[in-house]
This record gives C-alpha cells, structure tokens and sequence, in this order.
C-alpha cells in the first residue's frame, strides 16, 4: 500500500506537499492503506501504520470480514475507516481501490462522513480504478531514489 499511495502521489505532480490516503478493501481479506503525510510516507514507529482493521468498530474480527462482504453493510463500515482517517491525518485526498470497492458506494460514503465531519475537512474521496500501475510507478520511483545520492553543500566555516 506504501507503494501504491506513493506512485499515486507521484503523478500528481503536486506543488506543495499533500497529505493523501489510499485505502484498499481487497476480497476475502482485511482493508488497508497507505498514507503520504505532508509530502512524505507514514510507516510509523513499527510500520503499522495504515492497519485499519484494527481500529475500533465495535465488532469482532470475524463480524468487520462479514460486514465487509456484504452489500448491505460495506458503505457504513468503509464510512467509518474513511472517517477515521480524516480525523487522524486530514487528507486532501483519499482513494479507494479493491475488489469490494465500486463507484457507486462513494456517494454513500461521502454522505456518511458528512453526517459527521465538518464540510471544511472533508477530503476528495474517489476510487482508483488501477492501483497496480500506481504501485509499479511507486516502485520505480523508491528504486530510483534509492540510487541517487543526495548531496549537500555546506559552507566551510573557519
């Protein structure tokens, strides 16, 4: 998910550093994501971050896969992931990619987090229809950055 949020960030050819979060909520198995926090991948300090199934719904383990699989219950239990991420980072925007994921639920969602959140901190919430290509230019850019060396001038002072 790092890769992928980080290929994404990348073709936006930003100005400025962005926050932004991609969610996947993948088929037959737990959601998760990837976070750019001002410009930069969060990892956090034991790279759990973007574990969302593991926030707080209220439910058991085995209750959060069946809710996510069901019709009836995704729009409110993916409404609550994204609602929580936009109290925690305040992403410009969040992208949600996956199988259970399908552009008709955005509207759902985003009228579920506007129940909640103030109109000022909501974020652009869409699907992204082709993660993989997000990931493989994730990929190359975190390869090539990696064979870059980063100089810095530094003024001799006597």
């Amino acid at each position: 998910m790092n890769l992928t949020v980080y290929g994404f960030y990348k073709k936006q050819n930003y100005d400025e550093d962005k926050t932004i979060v991609v969610v996947t909520f993948p088929k037959n198995n737990f959601p998760g994501s990837g976070m750019m926090i001002d410009g930069h991948i969060h990892r956090g300090t034991t790279q759990f971050a973007g574990e969302v199934s593991f926030l707080p719904y209220g439910i058991s383990r085995e209750e959060q896969f069946a809710q996510l699989h069901r019709q009836d219950t995704f729009v409110a239990l993916a409404a609550k992931t994204i609602m929580s991420l936009i109290a925690i980072v305040n992403p410009e925007t969040v992208a949600l990619t996956g199988e259970l994921v399908r552009e008709e639920h955005i509207k759902g969602i985003y009228n579920q987090c506007k129940g909640v959140i103030p109109d000022e901190h909501m974020p652009q919430i869409m699907v992204l229809n082709h993660p993989h290509e997000h990931y493989i230019n994730g990929l190359i850019a975190v390869t090539l950055e990696s064979l870059s060396y980063n100089f810095q001038l530094v003024e001799k002072r006597h």
